[in-house]
Order: C-alpha cells, then sequence, then structure tokens
C-alpha cells in the first residue's frame, strides 16, 4: 500500500483583501499540517482574490501577490507539507494565470493554466494569456524578495509535473476540467497518480452535481486521485464561489465538503491508497495499450516522499455525493452572500420594503435565513462569526447571539409602503411575516406624497392625471403607477440611513431589492422603483423557482406565511379598484403568464434564440397548445417590449446570479439598449412562417383525410390507427350520445392510415378492443402536413393516480406521445353525452420532469360563450375554440341548457384549487359522478410526484344540471357534512384565485403595459 493524506480548501477570499487572504491562507495550512496531509491544493488566484478583474492589469497587484508569497516562505508554513497556491505571474511580459508549488521553503514549479475561462460571466482572456507550449519547461526568474528567502535565483515554469519520491503529481486549474481535451487523460495515461485542481467557480442553481460528476468523470476512465478546491463566499461582485472541495479516486467520491457556509476556511482531508490507482488502470487493456505509446511529460525531481508519515491511517470510503434542492440553494446561496456582503461593506443591516407579495417575501425569508445560520454557527462555537454578528447587531459583551429573531431584529428592518391602492391582504401578510422572522416592521402610508406631486403637476400644467379605471389615457394611468413606485425608492433610502439613527444605534442600512430575473428581462418593472437599491438577492432566480421556494420556507425556515404569500395572485397594487372592474395583476399588465416569460427567457439567453427561432421553439413546444398564429403573436409581444425595455437593463440593481438567463447588462449579457422595437424583417419573417404553417393541405392530403388544424390533437377513423392526442373512432363500440356526436361531423377529423415513412413506434399491449399496438410516431406530419417527425417513441403521459380513474370513466382512453417538444396530450372519448375529456401534461423544460396536469371537461350543457370553463390548469397556454380538435369544437356547438346560477357566481369569484400541503403523501377528493341525475361532477387528484416533492393539481368541477353548487368550489373550502363518509376524513386544501390564461389568440396587454414604463 502508498497510503496518501491529500487536502482540498474551501477558502473565503476577498478580492484585493491581501492581509486578510494571506491569514486565511496559513490557516488552511496549519489545519492540513495539524491533520498530517502532506499535501494542500487551495483555490484559484488565491492570493490576490480571484474577482479582482481589471485590477490584474496593475502591476500592484501581481507584487503585492508575490510579497505574500514570500511570507508564505519566510515562515514555517510550507516546511514537511507540499503547498499549491494560486497567483497571476508576468513570464517575459505576459501574464499567466498560475499554480505555484513551494516545499520547505523552496519553490518546486510554477505552472501557468492552458485553458481560460471566457463566457458567461468569466473574462480571464482580458487578463490573462492561456500558455500554449505544451509540455515545455522554462526558467524563470523569480523576484528579488523571494529569491532572498528561498535562497534561489530560478524555478522551472511551464506545462510539466512534479516526480515525488513515490508518486506523480499534476495540476489542473478550473476551465481545464470543463475542456473538451482535458489534460488529466494524457496525463494519466502518462502515469501520472494524483491531479488536483484549483478552481474559481461561482454558485448556479442545478449546476453542482454536473460539477461532482467531471471531477468523478476524470478518473473514471483513466483512474487516479482528483483533489478539487475552491473559493467559497462573495468576495466583492455578483458571483457567490459555493465551495464544496473534495476527493474522489478511482471514479468514486471520497470527501465532500460543504456547498454553502459562512465559515472563512474548511480543508477537507482524505486518505487514499495510490497502489489502488495502479491497480485499476492496470486491469484495464485498452488503457494500458494507450498508455504505452504516450509520451511522459517533463517533470520536476522533488526528494519528498509523500506517503511519510501516513503509515496505518485509515483509507477513505466512498460516500454518495451530497446535493441540495433548488429550494435550499436559493435560501443558502444568497443569505450567504448577503452575510458577506453585510459584515465586508461596514453596514450594521438591511432594510426591505415588504409588500406582502411573493418577491419581497421571499427576500425577507432570505435574510431570515441568514440569520438562522448565524445563530447556528455562533452556537457551534464560531468565534469569528459570533464575533461579526456582535459587531454588526450591536449586541452588549454580555448578550447571548442564541436566537434568529432577536437578531433579525438588530439587523433587519421591512416597511410596508401602502397607498389607497393597497389591499388589507397585503398589509397583513407583510406584517405577519415580518413577525415570523423577526424583523423590525414599519407601516407608513404614502398617499400624501403622491398627492403633492400630482398637485404639483396640476399646479404646472393646469392638468390632473386620472387613472385608467377613472377614464385615464394609457399615459396618465401609467405616469401615476410610477410616482407610487418611485416614491418607494426614495423613502426606502430614506429610512435605511435614518432608522439605525432614530433606534439609538450607529451606522446605516443597505436597501434590499425584490425583482426576480424574470421580470428584469422582460423590463416589467419601474426605472429607478424599488428594484433599485444596494444589492438584489432574487435579481438572477426565476419566478417559478421562487414559488417552489415559498412553498418549502414555509415549512423549512418555519415561515407558515409564505405559503399564503405564494397562493396569491401576483399584483403591483399600484391601481384603483372600482365595482365591476377586475383587480389588477402582473401577468395581466405584462401580457404574458410567468411560465411563459421563464420560456422566452431561456430560449433567448441559454439557447440563444433570435425572434424567428424563438417561433419555431416555441412551435415545436406548444404546437399541440395553440394554433401557430398564437404563438407568433406570443413571440413577437415578448420582443416588442424586452426591446422598449431594454434601457432598464443598464441600471439594474446588482443581483446575485443564479441563471443563464439573467439580464445583467453590466457583466453578463452583453447587447444593446436602443432596438427598432418593431423587428421589421425579423417580423415579417415570422409572419411567412405562420402562413405556411396555418395553409390549407394539398390536395392528395384533403383526400387522404389528413387534419390540417395544425393542433396536434385529431380525431382517428374506423379501423385506423389512433394516435396521440386522437379521439376514439367507429373502430369500438359506441356509447349512447356518442355516436350522435360523431355523426354531426367529428368525422372532419377522422384521418386516414398515415402514409408517412416513419417506422412505427411499439406501444404496451392493447386490450381495448380494436386499439392497435403500434401508434405512429409522426404525430406533427400527422397534425400539421409538413412532413417533419417526431423523434421520440410512445409513453403514457397520464400520471399514474390518474390513469385508474380514466380509464373507468372512458375505456377508450389512449396512452399520450412524447414528443421532442416535451408535450404530450392524450384524448379521452367519453361515452353517453360526454363529448370530449382531454388531459394534456407538459414536460418541464429540458428536465424532462412533469411540472402539472392539466384537464378540460367539456359537456354539452355548456354553452359557446362559457368556453372560459375550457381553460386548462396547465404552465403554458390553455387549449381554444379555435384550436380545439373539431370534434370538440362542435361539443361546444350545441344549443346550451340554462346556465347554473352557482356556476356562474363560482367562475365570477375566480376560485380554484391550489396543491395540498407537501406533508400528505396522496389526497384525493372525488364527488360521486351520477350520469344525468343530480350531478355530473368532475374528480380532482392530488398527488406527490415520488423523488422530487412536487405537486399538481388536475381539474375544476362543473355542474352540468340542476342543484346548488357545492360548498367546495367555494372559498370557504368543503364542509365535512357536504362529502361523502368516505372522503370526510380527508386533509384541507386552499383556495386561491387562478392566474390569468390567455385564451382564443393573441395576448391581450393592459394600457398601462404598451408603453415603456420609464
Amino acid at each position: 500500500m502508498r497510503p496518501v493524506r491529500l487536502a482540498a480548501c474551501n477558502l473565503n477570499q476577498w478580492a484585493l483583501d491581501f492581509t486578510g487572504n494571506l491569514a486565511r491562507i496559513r490557516a488552511s495550512i496549519e489545519q492540513a499540517r495539524l491533520q498530517g496531509a502532506s499535501y494542500r491544493v487551495g483555490p484559484e488566484l488565491e492570493i490576490p482574490g480571484y474577482g479582482c478583474e481589471d485590477h490584474f492589469f496593475e502591476l500592484d497587484t501581481v507584487e503585492h501577490s508575490w510579497e505574500c508569497l514570500a511570507e508564505l516562505l519566510r515562515g514555517d508554513d510550507t516546511v514537511g507539507i507540499v503547498c499549491d497556491v494560486g497567483m497571476p505571474v508576468l513570464h517575459r511580459g505576459v501574464a499567466y494565470n498560475c499554480r505555484v508549488f513551494l516545499l520547505d521553503r523552496k519553490v518546486l514549479l510554477i505552472r501557468p493554466k492552458t485553458a481560460m475561462a471566457n463566457d458567461g460571466n468569466y473574462r480571464e482572456a482580458r487578463w490573462f494569456s492561456a500558455w500554449k507550449r505544451r509540455r515545455t519547461l522554462e526558467d524563470f526568474s523569480l523576484p528579488a524578495a523571494v529569491s532572498a528567502v528561498a535562497g534561489q535565483a530560478t524555478c522551472p515554469f511551464g506545462d510539466g509535473i512534479l516526480q515525488f519520491d513515490d508518486a506523480r503529481l499534476a495540476a489542473e486549474t478550473c476551465e481545464e476540467l470543463f475542456t473538451p481535451r482535458a489534460p488529466h487523460i494524457d496525463l494519466a495515461l502518462s502515469g501520472v497518480e494524483i491531479f488536483s485542481n484549483g478552481s474559481g467557480s461561482h454558485h448556479q442553481l442545478r449546476k453542482l452535481d454536473q460539477r461532482l460528476d467531471l471531477i468523478q468523470g476524470a478518473t473514471a476512465k483513466a483512474g487516479g486521485v482528483y483533489l478539487y478546491a475552491n473559493q467559497r463566499g462573495c468576495d466583492g461582485g455578483r458571483l457567490y464561489y459555493d465551495g464544496c472541495a473534495c476527493v474522489a479516486i478511482n471514479g468514486q467520491l471520497v470527501a465532500q465538503g460543504s456547498q454553502f457556509g459562512l465559515a472563512d476556511v474548511e480543508v477537507v482531508v482524505a486518505c487514499v491508497d495510490l497502489d489502488a490507482v495502479v491497480s485499476f488502470r492496470n486491469a484495464m487493456a485498452s488503457l494500458r495499450e494507450q498508455a504505452s505509446e504516450t509520451v511522459a511529460p517533463p517533470a520536476v525531481r522533488v526528494p519528498f516522499a509523500l506517503s511519510s508519515g501516513a503509515g496505518g491511517m485509515q483509507l477513505c470510503i466512498p460516500i454518495t455525493p451530497r446535493l441540495h434542492a433548488p429550494e435550499e440553494e436559493i435560501a443558502f446561496g444568497p443569505a450567504c452572500w448577503l452575510w458577506d456582503y453585510l459584515r465586508r461593506s461596514g453596514a450594521s443591516g438591511f432594510l426591505l420594503p415588504l409588500s406582502g407579495g411573493a418577491d419581497s417575501s421571499s427576500t425577507a425569508a432570505i435574510v431570515g435565513a441568514m440569520c438562522q445560520l448565524v445563530v447556528q454557527y455562533a452556537a457551534q462555537g464560531s468565534e469569528e462569526v459570533a464575533a461579526e454578528a456582535r459587531r454588526i447587531g450591536q449586541y452588549g459583551p454580555n448578550e447571548k447571539i442564541d436566537d434568529a429573531q432577536a437578531l433579525a431584529n438588530r439587523i433587519f428592518v421591512t416597511a410596508y409602503m401602502g397607498s389607497v391602492n393597497s389591499s388589507r391582504e397585503t398589509r397583513d401578510r407583510s406584517k405577519q411575516l415580518a413577525s415570523e422572522v423577526g424583523s423590525y416592521h414599519l407601516a407608513l402610508n404614502i398617499d400624501s406624497v403622491c398627492e403633492a406631486l400630482v398637485s404639483m403637476f396640476q399646479g404646472l400644467t393646469g392638468r390632473r392625471p386620472q387613472f385608467r379605471v377613472d377614464s385615464g389615457t394609457p399615459a396618465e394611468n401609467l405616469a401615476l403607477q410610477n410616482i407610487q413606485a418611485r416614491i418607494r425608492m426614495v423613502t426606502a433610502f430614506l429610512l435605511a440611513q435614518l432608522t439605525p439613527w432614530v433606534r439609538g444605534r450607529t451606522g446605516f442600512l443597505l436597501v434590499l431589492g425584490s425583482a426576480n430575473v424574470d421580470e428584469c428581462l422582460r423590463g416589467y418593472l419601474t426605472k429607478y422603483d424599488c428594484s433599485s437599491a444596494d444589492i438584489n438577492p432574487i435579481g438572477g432566480i426565476s419566478k417559478q423557482d421562487l414559488r417552489r421556494f415559498l412553498r418549502w420556507g414555509a415549512r423549512a425556515l418555519g415561515y407558515p406565511e409564505l405559503a399564503r404569500v405564494e397562493g396569491a395572485a401576483p399584483t403591483a397594487e399600484l391601481e384603483p379598484i372600482r365595482d365591476g372592474t377586475p383587480p389588477q395583476t402582473d401577468e395581466a399588465d405584462m401580457g404574458m403568464s410567468y411560465d411563459e416569460l421563464s420560456v422566452f427567457g431561456r430560449l433567448r439567453m441559454i439557447s440563444r434564440c433570435g425572434p424567428v427561432s424563438m417561433l419555431r421553439q416555441c412551435m415545436q413546444l406548444w404546437g399541440g397548445l395553440n394554433s401557430p398564429s398564437v404563438i407568433a403573436a406570443k413571440v413577437k409581444h415578448f420582443f416588442k417590449f424586452y426591446a422598449i425595455n431594454r434601457h432598464k437593463a443598464t441600471v439594474l440593481t446588482p443581483s446575485y446570479h443564479a441563471e443563464n438567463y439573467s439580464p445583467d447588462d453590466n457583466r453578463f449579457d452583453h447587447r444593446p439598449f436602443l432596438y427598432n422595437v418593431f423587428w421589421p424583417w425579423q417580423f415579417k419573417r415570422i409572419d411567412e412562417l405562420v402562413a405556411r404553417a396555418e395553409a390549407p393541405p394539398p390536395e392528395s392530403a384533403q383526400h387522404s383525410g389528413v387534419s390540417s388544424s395544425g393542433t396536434g390533437s385529431f380525431g382517428a377513423g374506423a379501423g385506423q390507427p389512433v394516435s396521440a392526442g386522437a379521439g376514439a373512432g367507429a373502430g369500438r363500440p359506441v356509447g349512447a350520445g356518442e355516436g350522435a356526436a360523431a355523426a354531426k361531423g367529428m368525422g372532419s377529423a377522422v384521418q386516414a392510415r398515415c402514409t408517412c415513412t416513419k417506422p412505427a413506434s411499439r406501444s404496451r399491449a392493447s386490450t381495448r378492443g380494436t386499439r392497435p399496438s403500434r401508434l405512429c410516431t409522426c404525430m406533427e406530419i400527422c397534425g400539421r402536413g409538413d412532413g417533419r417527425h417526431c423523434a421520440h417513441p410512445p409513453r403514457n403521459l397520464v400520471p399514474e393516480p390518474l390513469q385508474p380513474r380514466l380509464r373507468a370513466a372512458a375505456p377508450a382512453a389512449h396512452d399520450g406521445q412524447r414528443c421532442r417538444d416535451g408535450v404530450g396530450v392524450a384524448s379521452v372519448h367519453c361515452a353517453e353525452r360526454v363529448a370530449v375529456r382531454e388531459v394534456a401534461i407538459r414536460l418541464w423544460k429540458n428536465e424532462l420532469k412533469i411540472l402539472k396536469s392539466g384537464s378540460i371537461a367539456i359537456t354539452r350543457p355548456l354553452a359557446p360563450e362559457s368556453s372560459d370553463a375550457v381553460r386548462a390548469k396547465l404552465p403554458m397556454f390553455a387549449p381554444t375554440s379555435t384550436t380545439m380538435s373539431p370534434g370538440l369544437r362542435r361539443g361546444l356547438s350545441h344549443p346550451p341548457r340554462p346556465a347554473c346560477p352557482a356556476l356562474a357566481a363560482h367562475k365570477s369569484a375566480g376560485s380554484v384549487r391550489t396543491p395540498l400541503p407537501p406533508d400528505e403523501k396522496m389526497a384525493a377528493l372525488s364527488l360521486e359522478a351520477q350520469r344525468y341525475g343530480k350531478l355530473n361532477a368532475r374528480e380532482m387528484m392530488m398527488s406527490k410526484l415520488h423523488h422530487n416533492r412536487k405537486w399538481f393539481d388536475s381539474g375544476e368541477y362543473f355542474l352540468t344540471r340542476e342543484g346548488k353548487m357545492l360548498q367546495d368550489l367555494l372559498p370557504g373550502g368543503p364542509a365535512a357534512e357536504s362529502l361523502p363518509p368516505r372522503l370526510s376524513k380527508d386533509a384541507p386544501y386552499v383556495v386561491a384565485p387562478p392566474r390569468p390564461v390567455f385564451v382564443g389568440g393573441a395576448p391581450k396587454a393592459s394600457a398601462s403595459s404598451q408603453v415603456s414604463d420609464y
């Protein structure tokens, strides 16, 4: 055996803080030495700090880095332990990002980085050059200060390895792990057993698993030991470096540090056997053959044994990687970033305008999570964290730091800035949440200030602006809203400066913004409103992720009010409410839902789509749910307002970076801020594509019966295969009433056997009469006739809890198909007089996770004007009467029965169901659906997806005949006596108003969203 003990570090370095950085490096070396390590690797550019940016152009930065290195050599830090540190080095007039190896007060090797990180947030090629002379070593003249201490004038510089008495060691730096031709492969074939990587990798939601896969994969094919060190913390910018130092051997993780934390120094040590690497490689015949022809890299001989002193040590065993859920990442990543920013800025706390909405409540919860972490670290004996908390919170010498709410009351101020347009609900939510978090809460009214400004304007011009509901123009309406928003910004900064003085404390407060990444991308914010702040912890997080975080935080953080916040409809409350006018909502103002906006943002940034390519992608993604013209209108709508409001990105508050579609103009998203908002060439191409997609099929296609609806939902003919989204045809038994529906014209949706050459794919065996056992996979060619094919085989997309009930209700239910656009539609033709029931399920983005399940229940008694009841509770577009299958449209055209007053009352109340609390494993609410008796009702099932703790709900209740509206359709929830006995013990649920879904064509944005809200 050759046991060696190796150490990797998480260090919270700070750009240009040479004194603090050197102290943290020394502390990590000492901790590694105390744990018996013979080798220690630190983060990238750890001496000056990775985030120096253009300070790397300054020779002072390089000079001070050498001075710090000389201090390491002057002391005993490098005695008996190999230290691998990161710093900038000038060699022959060129700046390189380097690893410097030290041992016993000597410089062993300077190894420059060979691949620069130069995309996204990284600009390394701006400051450094990559070393291009692979496998070449040169002499480097050491600075006088280092030479005097080390007693050597030169050292090797270049792409080489260290040859110890008992092992070979080579280094990579950050980006080199991610490159296609990573150095560790050739080095492994050359016999190198140990690889180290000093990194400066920032946190991004759902990124850690990719990094760990690369680290384990680095040694899975060719064997070896891989050490990964990283920065952890805020080093002075928008990024949070998320640590997670780790050690892997032969593709298995054996040690892993924490991803988030408040400690400045964390050392991860692992004891591994280098003979296990040799055994692993020798057992692979292909590796032996390739290694036998590999030329060895240049090596620097070091008379030192890494395994000395490691005898008798316990070898580390493989562990399972520890990954946080996205909700946990949202809680702890921004919380740690806020703590670093707070303690290093010299401020005495935060001030947050708390409106009671989802965004500001998420920010408040993150600050609460920060306070919980601080108290936790103080209780665990972290003297540094306790000292910082005592200083910032201005605790007395004998006061204990043992209560997160008490700490929040000292360092966190929340302010509800209400107006005549604000509701009691938001006021109560903000007050209750502030109480749960523990903040010092203020409630004030800004009407007097707003009225003073309006009166000043009236005195100046003789005109008084009016809101839209009072017959004002869009310009008047928008100006009156923006006055309120900007007054709140001015008030927030006033309170931030003077509240500590009022409370008898010293210092100032940092103002927190709370605009999410989707709103920043769309420009749905007022320039210089409350989104203008000192920092914004949620500016890189999407609305969907924030809503999931709110549900999680209600349980995990102990703030139950977050659940009520999540269930409320997003609204700015900037317009007055008059009788007969609907309340203002964010999605109606934007002209799109947050789910649609998130898709547009990812396509815009991550997939790099312009208007035309985005239309193509959206037609693939949503083609089965809406017509090409409706999708095109939504794409145009997005790009129009993206262009109108792009100028706001130039003044966005510095935000925590968490998503790859951040619109941050200053660092991440470099695009113009003055556009031709009409996009004449691009929109013309979009119109051409839509016209082509909606053109009638050729005559041959019409003769064959191919549907031209362009929706991807179509019927099946007698004896013909049933494709995804198709209804049942005459080839199976038809119940009473259903044959009449088919006879009245559903045959126009009936198609002949598909003639495409795409091979049919297998489906599960059928026991439903004449249903075929193989289905055609060309859903798109059947639906659009444009020759494009679906690339994926059929699969059942109906959630398992719903399948038995669907089969019971309609024996002819068909499996859906999953096409490459991620949408599946299963269509069911029920017997008797129910025309069509469709269940649609969308797979979430590119992660292939079911997000929600929506259902449509159309019965003949519903009148055409009641088609808004068709709205599926889907995260995307709901089908409309113009994009449904022909049979479904005809079902809507039957003469209506008298409308049910209770149903009309329910629709006007706008109540829909939201998921049950996640602590319930399964809950089902079923009303006895008596066929044409007193009641014919839909059924709702709530179920938890097994692995990711997400919930979906399906369906609404529709009364089709007589009888009063059940209590379960009203906001109070069901009364126990109104349910069947077997269901009376079911858990309660909450009711919330629905989010707007655009039905029947192009989005109809409110007048206020038609003007740039400067």
